[in-house]
């Protein structure tokens, strides 16, 4: 069994792509790192500046990571269809005994690697298992507050991504499933295993700079005013 990191990322600074790849590689025996851009979003790329993606390769030798890169030539047409392309390069390059773990550049995790590992190698039938997710209310009022987030999902030959970024579905016809769904989408909490506390819980670490966080929310309220995702309201 192996463990994958899905890191789909753009324009971020050296420093915290060195941090990440150092809080996730304990975890993980993989990296998918797909770079780039979107259609709609303001001033993008189709890749992310030379430095970036050195400081990328060099922290993954660094802590031994292998790391498995996309690049592509143009931007993306959107967030989903980036998305959908890291979860299928999961799904040809893992087998239904992996595990994939969806982590952002300004996310870290934290807890019992090799206690993880074997936890996981046990889930008899569950295909996404959860985890806490400790994140802040945004500015002026930066109140911590935690929830539970479906991050570990096996990697089915079968994963996309549908309708918005972070949905994640599986099989077809009857066997048609969410694993990852909609806020509010009726999938009970039963049809999703929970990793222990001590084992692993992901942190948002706010790293980005004002201007990013700007061209972030500019960028969604574009995604909103087109109907391009159905995003779920703002807290």
């Amino acid at each position: 069994m192996k463990v994958a990191a899905e890191l789909c990322w753009y324009d971020e600074r050296p420093k915290a792509i060195r941090e990440y790849v150092g809080a996730v590689a304990p975890f993980v025996d993989i990296l998918l790192a797909l770079d780039g851009s979107y259609f709609h979003y303001p001033g993008g790329k189709a890749q992310s500046p030379p430095a970036q993606r050195q400081a990328l390769r060099v922290a993954c030798r660094e802590h031994g990571l292998k790391l498995v890169e996309r690049r592509p030539r143009k931007v993306w047409a959107s967030e989903t269809a980036k998305r959908k392309a890291a979860l299928e390069l999961a799904g040809k390059l893992l087998t239904p005994e992996d595990w994939l773990l969806r982590l952002d550049t300004d996310e870290i995790a934290e807890g019992n690697p090799d206690g993880l590992r074997r936890a996981l190698a046990r889930v008899p039938h569950f295909d996404v298992m959860g985890v806490w997710f400790h994140d802040r209310e945004p500015e002026p009022h930066p109140r911590p507050y935690a929830y539970w987030s479906r991050r570990l999902v096996r990697a089915l030959p079968d994963l996309t991504a549908v309708d918005a970024h972070f949905v994640v579905r599986a099989g077809s016809g009857e066997g048609l499933r969410y694993l990852v769904p909609y806020p509010g989408q009726h999938r009970p909490k039963a049809d999703a295993g929970e990793v222990n506390p001590r084992l692993l819980q992901v942190y948002h670490r706010p790293n980005r700079t004002q201007r990013r966080l700007e061209t972030k929310r500019r960028y969604y309220q574009t995604v909103q005013d087109l109907g391009l995702e159905v995003l779920p309201r703002p807290r």
